[in-house]
């Protein structure tokens, strides 16, 4: 085997044993829909009510700020939406690509130059 093809397969075996370490995808933590979903429930007023029982309890009549709660509600959509389209991207590149990686590894390893651990 000559020496090229050696330096090839090294190379490209470095590549795909690198792109282990870069599974890193920007998203919504999870949380940022319970941060989101507090703040929404700290927006809303509630009255204690007296009911056929003698009992109290909370009921709804109203927001302390009707413009926040809209802007809330869409933020929290919104995380939900880019929560979603995470869960996906990450599955199709998990079913695609970490195959193929590991494939590429199994390849180039038998081709590549030994290292000083492997010898």
């Amino acid at each position: 085997m000559n020496t090229e093809t050696q330096i090839l397969a090294t190379t490209i075996l470095s590549v795909a044993e690198g792109t282990n370490h870069n599974e890193w995808v920007s998203g919504v933590y999870p949380q940022t829909n319970k941060l989101v979903e507090s703040f929404i429930e700290e927006n809303k007023v509630y009255e204690m009510v007296e009911d056929e029982d003698g009992e109290f309890v909370k009921k709804f009549t109203g927001y302390k700020n009707e413009e926040l709660d809209k802007i809330l509600k869409h933020i929290k959509t919104s995380c939900e939406k880019d929560l979603s389209e995470i869960n996906r991207f990450e599955a199709q590149s998990n079913k695609f690509g970490k195959d193929k990686i590991e494939l590429i590894k199994k390849i180039t390893r038998l081709y590549a130059l030994k290292s000083e651990n492997e010898e």
